[in-house]
């Protein structure tokens, strides 16, 4: 049991950071991308799938671990990271939105 809960808290905040991206892709790229160069607007799926295939090709944060049993740990740390990067960022489109 010890082994499988860090496993399932890591699947689950990395989830919750694919949403928390993929929502605030979905609204950047309705204010910035649709407007500026035409394109149509993606759904939240779309930019969920597009959050998870940019993160496969774009190499990810993976701090050097020397002592394995904080391996959950930084791996949980990366996947804070970017539910922090996602709300960030959705906060600078707004900001940059207002003066559109």
């Amino acid at each position: 049991m010890d082994r499988i809960r860090p496993f399932v808290v890591h699947q689950a905040v990395s989830i919750v950071s694919y949403v928390v991206c993929g929502f605030s892709l979905k609204f950047l790229w309705g204010w910035f991308i649709v407007t500026t160069f035409g394109l149509s607007a993606i759904t939240p799926i779309q930019a969920i799938g597009m959050v998870i295939v940019v993160g496969l090709l774009v190499e990810q944060y993976r701090p050097a671990v020397e002592n394995k049993s904080e391996v959950w740990k930084s791996a949980l740390d990366a996947a804070y990271f970017k539910i922090f990067l996602g709300i960030v960022s959705f906060i600078y489109g707004c900001i940059i939105h207002l003066f559109m």
